[in-house]
């Protein structure tokens, strides 16, 4: 029994040996054949090995120019984010300078109404140009300085103006418009006398003229607006007074005259200047005779 299974075993061993045979020319058959292909997949294995290095280095390359050019992005937000600062910076100066160019125009405007009449106009500019040059945006500008003292001293020009122009008006002479355009300047110079602490009671020797002391008063414009009237009117029948008186000695002298007289005066006031006279002296000039 053991060598009959001694011998099946040999014989297994044997068929086992024949198939490997078998099995083994069949693969060196196919190995044989298809050689030329193994060794095309073994080429192909090298090359994609060394496509996937330089994939590798280039992925590296990519990596740092992807880092280069974050850095880039994050200097070009922030030099954008400069340049938008100064734009900014840029629009908020020429916004400024648009702003001083209509401070000039307004400024000159005044001046304009100043010289022409227009009281109430000017007086409405000159508020203007005071207002702006509050704003704290202008208050390193040393050249507005000069144009906000030149405001402020035109501020008592033009009270001086209005207050003539009343005078005028109370000189038995009605104008609407001119009512008017003084009216508007007094409530504008109280409005800046009041609210923006401009002073136009200084009157200095620069500023006004011989007359000032009975033309420009201390007192509120609309608030000594009657007083004004007042005094204008009183001056005014002086003046009319004055004339009337005045033309009435000279009449008077000419028909009392002497022929060898070449003034057409009596002795007695030959050598006075009748017309430059006060009316409460120049009642003294009237004789029995005028």
């Amino acid at each position: 029994e053991e060598s009959e299974m001694i011998e099946r075993f040999m014989d297994k061993i044997e068929e086992a040996d024949t198939d490997k045979d078998v099995i083994i020319g069949h693969l060196t058959t196919m190995i044989d054949a298809n050689y030329n292909d193994l060794m095309e997949c073994m080429r192909n294995v090298q090359s994609i090995d060394m496509d996937l290095c330089r994939a590798g280095i280039q992925i590296g390359h990519g990596r740092q120019r992807l880092r280069s050019a974050c850095d880039i992005i994050h200097s070009g937000a922030i030099k954008v984010k400069s340049l938008h600062t100064k734009r900014g910076k840029m629009s908020k100066m020429s916004e400024t300078i648009r702003s001083l160019q209509a401070i000039k125009g307004i400024h000159q405007s005044m001046m304009i109404n100043i010289n022409t009449g227009e009281v109430g106009k000017a007086a409405n500019h000159a508020m203007s140009v005071l207002e702006c040059l509050k704003h704290d945006s202008f208050d390193k500008f040393v050249a507005l300085k000069s144009i906000g003292q030149s405001t402020e001293r035109s501020v008592i020009t033009i009270r001086q103006k209005s207050d003539k122009a009343l005078k005028r008006l109370c000189s038995r002479k009605f104008s609407a418009l001119d009512y008017e355009n003084i009216l508007t300047a007094y409530i504008l110079l109280d409005h800046l006398c009041e609210q923006m602490d401009v002073d136009m009671y200084d009157v200095s020797d620069k500023m006004a003229d011989g007359s000032s002391s009975f033309y420009f008063d201390s007192v509120g414009c609309i608030e000594g607006l009657s007083q004004r009237i007042n005094r204008y009117q009183l001056d005014d029948i002086d003046d009319c007074l004055h004339t009337a008186v005045t033309e009435y000695i000279y009449s008077a002298q000419q028909k009392t005259s002497k022929p060898s007289d070449p003034h057409g005066r009596p002795g007695l006031n030959e050598h006075v200047d009748i017309a430059e006279v006060p009316l409460n002296m120049l009642y003294r000039h009237l004789t029995a005779d005028v």
